[in-house]
């Protein structure tokens, strides 16, 4: 289930960022933060009472002016400060039914900008970590990890029992599409680690956890009969250019749909 959900998500994304090919990273992340922003701002609205949000939004100012006319009255600027307070968490009640709507989208936006925005392949000469993590009553002294060409372990596993983890150390010999395959008790898996300029997608790891594997991972999940709990490769973290500042791209995504959102507010004739 969780597989196929991902695997349809990753076609869409694919789809909608093709147009941005052939330009750097950037344009597709600022593209899609700035439709995602319309796109809530419209949902926001279609879920949500705007009458009683724009009445809510109306009595807050009216209370707020009221502070600023009285404030040379201690108890009536103090009797508005309440009235406001009071409005804005009826404001706030008004809010949340949309907010929990637009959540579900956004967790599964979310997850694809990161298999795309969040790291960088492997370039021919790094060396990262890729970690196996076992069930709480599995060990971790029969696990061995080997590598496809172009990719060497270079050391011994790091073996952390009380956080049932073994790490091996891994250097990239030359670009492409590899892979490590991890085998234990009677159970052998595998994952691609890509070393080069580019890749299609960045899984961190494959998750035996749905969830994680909904949010980090575009390989198929461990399944419910794995003693593994997860295989994570350590790539490269990456920023982008944001107003001459080198930035996570979460803030991108957030700055930029947020001022679309409040850019088109007006156009779309909604009230946040």
């Amino acid at each position: 289930m969780i597989n196929a959900l991902t695997g349809c998500l990753t076609l869409v994304f694919d789809w909608l960022l093709k147009p941005f090919g052939a330009l750097t990273p950037a344009v597709g992340l600022y593209a899609v933060s700035f439709v995602t922003g319309i796109l809530f701002l419209k949902l926001f609205g279609l879920f949500s009472n705007q009458a009683k949000i724009k009445a809510a939004k109306s009595k807050i100012q009216a209370h707020i002016l009221e502070i600023v006319l009285f404030r040379n009255h201690l108890g009536l600027s103090l009797k508005a400060a309440m009235k406001a307070l009071g409005t804005n968490l009826l404001y706030l009640r008004y809010a949340l039914v949309p907010f929990l709507v637009l959540m579900v989208p956004a967790i599964l936006i979310l997850a694809q900008l990161y298999l795309r925005y969040e790291h960088r392949p492997l370039k021919v000469g790094d060396e990262t970590w890729v970690t196996v993590k076992v069930a709480e009553r599995q060990g971790i002294e029969r696990l061995k990890l080997s590598a496809s060409g172009g990719l060497e372990v270079i050391l011994p596993p790091l073996m952390l029992k009380a956080k049932h983890e073994a790490s091996w150390r891994v250097k990239a010999l030359e670009p492409g599409k590899k892979q490590v395959t991890v085998q234990g008790e009677n159970q052998t898996y595998s994952m691609d680690v890509y070393v080069g300029d580019s890749a299609p997608l960045l899984s961190s790891g494959r998750f035996k956890n749905w969830f994680k594997s909904l949010l980090y991972s575009a390989d198929p999940n461990l399944g419910k009969e794995s003693n593994l709990e997860e295989i994570f490769v350590k790539y490269p973290k990456v920023n982008y250019a944001l107003l001459g500042f080198q930035v996570h791209w979460m803030l991108i995504f957030l700055g930029v749909s947020l001022a679309a959102g409040f850019l088109f507010k007006g156009v779309l004739k909604v009230e946040i």
